[in-house]
C-alpha cells in the first residue's frame, strides 16, 4: 500500500521516545546517557531517514548536476576521513551510532506498519462510523484577518469579528458570496477564485471548521469561525458521500494511527524481555 511510504519516520520516531516518562529539557553536560542524547537531539534536528527505504520516492526524484556534485564531494570527504582513520575516532563512533539507530527504527518501524493491514470490511465499518470525516466537501470561504493585514495597518480582534460580522449580514441579505469573498476576502489566493478551495475531506479538514461545516445543509453558511489567523465564514457548496475508494488512504491512516504506537510499545518490550532471557541463560550457563 503506498501509504506505507507516506508517513515520516520522525513522527513515529517521536511516538517511539514519548513511550518514556515525560522529562524535563536536558543538555549534553547534564544527560546521563549520552548515546540517548545523541539520538534526541538528531530527531530535534528533524533528521529523517525514511526516504532511504521509500522506493516510490527514490524512483522518482529528480537530482540536479549540482546535487551530483555535491554528492560526489561528500563521497570523497568521506573516503579521505577512512583513509585517515576518523572512522575509528570515539566521536565519529558515537555519531555513526545514534545515525545507525535512527535507520535500523525506520527499517522496524515499517515493518510493523506492514503488518497493520485494514480489511474491506473495517475500512466499511470505519466509514460508516464516522461518515461525515471521510466525506469529501467542496467550500469556499472568506477570510478577514486578525492582525496584519493586507494594506499594511493592523486589525484588532474585536474589529477583526465587526468586519466579518458586516461580511455575513451582507450575504445573508442577498448578496451572492463569491462576488463578495472577490471583493472582501483577505485570502489573496482564493479570493480570485469567489473563495473557491480545493475539495477536503473532513479527516483534512482543521478541527476549528470541521464541527461547524458539519452541522451545514448544502449552500449554508457558518457564522464567523475564529481560526488561527483571523476569521473565516464559509460555504458549502457540496458534500460528496464517502466509498471505500474515496475514503481508504484515510481510514487507513487512521487505524495505523491507533494500532501503531501499540505495536511499537509490543516489539520493544518483547525484544527487552528476549533479550533478558538470553542474557539470564548466558548467566546460567556460565556458573
Amino acid at each position: 500500500m503506498t501509504y506505507r511510504y507516506r508517513c515520516r519516520a520522525k513522527v513515529v520516531l517521536f511516538a517511539i521516545l514519548s513511550l518514556a516518562s515525560p522529562a524535563k529539557a536536558q543538555t549534553a553536560a547534564n544527560f546521563i546517557d549520552r548515546h540517548q542524547y545523541s539520538v534526541a537531539a538528531m530527531l530535534q534536528s528533524r533528521m529523517d531517514f525514511a526516504w532511504l527505504f521509500d522506493p516510490v520516492l527514490l524512483e522518482n526524484t529528480e537530482i540536479r548536476e549540482s546535487e551530483r556534485r555535491d554528492a560526489r564531494q561528500v563521497i570523497g570527504l568521506a573516503n579521505v576521513a577512512r583513509a585517515k582513520g576518523m572512522a575509528d575516532r570515539a566521536d565519529v563512533r558515537a555519531a555513526r551510532a545514534a545515525a545507525d539507530d535512527l535507520i535500523l527504527a525506520e527499517a522496524a518501524r515499517r515493518s510493523l506498519v506492514d503488518s497493520i493491514r485494514p480489511t474491506d470490511a473495517e475500512v466499511a465499518q470505519r466509514i460508516a462510523a464516522h461518515p461525515e470525516r471521510y466525506d469529501e466537501y467542496r467550500l469556499r470561504h472568506i477570510f478577514v484577518a486578525v492582525g496584519p493585514t493586507r494594506d499594511g495597518k493592523s486589525r484588532s480582534e474585536a474589529d477583526a469579528l465587526a468586519l466579518a460580522r458586516r461580511i455575513h449580514a451582507r450575504i445573508k441579505g442577498g448578496e451572492r458570496f463569491g462576488m463578495v469573498a472577490e471583493a472582501a476576502s483577505e485570502d489573496a489566493s482564493t479570493a480570485i477564485e469567489g473563495g473557491a478551495l480545493s475539495e477536503l475531506l473532513g479527516a483534512t479538514m482543521n478541527d476549528a471548521f470541521f464541527s461547524h461545516v458539519q452541522a451545514l445543509p448544502v449552500g449554508g453558511i457558518t457564522e464567523p469561525v475564529r481560526g488561527p489567523e483571523g476569521y473565516h465564514i464559509l460555504k458549502l457548496e457540496a458534500r460528496q458521500p464517502a466509498s471505500p475508494a474515496s475514503a481508504r488512504y484515510w481510514v487507513e491512516q487512521d487505524i495505523l494511527n491507533e494500532r501503531l504506537p501499540g505495536l511499537i510499545a509490543q516489539a520493544i518490550a518483547s525484544n527487552r524481555k528476549a533479550i533478558g532471557s538470553i542474557r539470564a541463560d548466558s548467566d546460567q550457563s556460565g556458573s
